[in-house]
């Protein structure tokens, strides 16, 4: 908004103009943010693993550079997130939070698409026709403020055992804003739940008890094969045994004849 002031004699006039170029400008920088944005996370969805570079070991690490190490391992990363779910699930909300209508806005504009922005290609990239954004801020600009800006919190009542619960899901009607937000706090949550938060193995996400679970097998397959060695070594002895005693019958008998 621009405020101007004028003086004519005694009297101040006062007029109040939008400033539509910055209002513009951010809109823009909001297009440019957010295909980059999915044309990373798709990047990372569309990258396949590279079969020839497999992780490391401690010995192979030992027989190399440092830089070598780290252009090996940069390689073997890659791919990691071929076809994930949880970021498929993450680009499918994105562009659905971007693309659904918000409900509850007055007048006709009420999406992007009503304000000048459009989907391109395949992979959801936005453009931005910027005569159309400059009629619908003319015409309305409290229902293009209230496409990315609208609030609407979800309700929430608080149950017989004294916690919060979720009684209605207002995202239909909430900003994009908003939608974006919620959808990158319960999208870090899965990850969360998924990965873990650290290098240990000691919270309940779902890599950190397949870890667990590796590690058990691991320590049970070795308990097996040190009783299996130890059993081996015991025949191998009552061989050695048994062939030493064979070999003083058979001298017996051989200094006999």
């Amino acid at each position: 908004i621009i405020v101007s002031l004028s003086w004519v004699t005694d009297t101040a006039t006062v007029s109040v103009t939008q400033d539509k170029d910055t209002i513009i400008s951010y809109v823009k920088s909001f297009v440019e943010n957010y295909n980059t944005l999915l044309s990373d996370l798709y990047k990372a969805y569309d990258e396949k693993p590279n079969s020839n570079y497999k992780p490391l070991t401690d010995s192979q690490k030992a027989e190399m550079k440092d830089e070598q190490i780290e252009k090996w391992e940069e390689k073997a990363k890659a791919g990691m997130l071929y076809h994930d779910q949880t970021l498929g699930k993450v680009i499918d909300e994105i562009r659905s939070a971007v693309s659904t209508s918000i409900e509850g806005v007055s007048g006709s504009y009420d999406s992007i698409y009503s304000i000048g922005i459009s989907t391109t290609g395949l992979k959801g990239q936005l453009t931005l026709d910027e005569d159309k954004l400059k009629a619908a801020l003319d015409n309305d600009s409290e229902s293009v403020y209230n496409v990315f800006a609208k609030l609407e919190y979800k309700n929430e009542a608080t149950t017989a055992a004294g916690k919060l619960q979720e009684t209605a899901d207002n995202y239909s009607k909430s900003g994009i804003a908003q939608r974006l937000g919620d959808i990158f706090v319960s999208s870090m949550k899965s990850i969360k739940s998924v990965s873990g938060t650290d290098t240990s193995t000691n919270d309940d996400s779902d890599l950190s008890t397949l870890m667990r679970e590796l590690q058990t097998k691991m320590s049970n397959f070795k308990a097996m094969m040190n009783a299996f060695e130890t059993k081996l070594y015991k025949k191998y002895d009552a061989m050695e045994v048994a062939l030493s005693r064979l070999g003083m019958q058979l001298g017996y008998i051989t200094g006999g004849q």
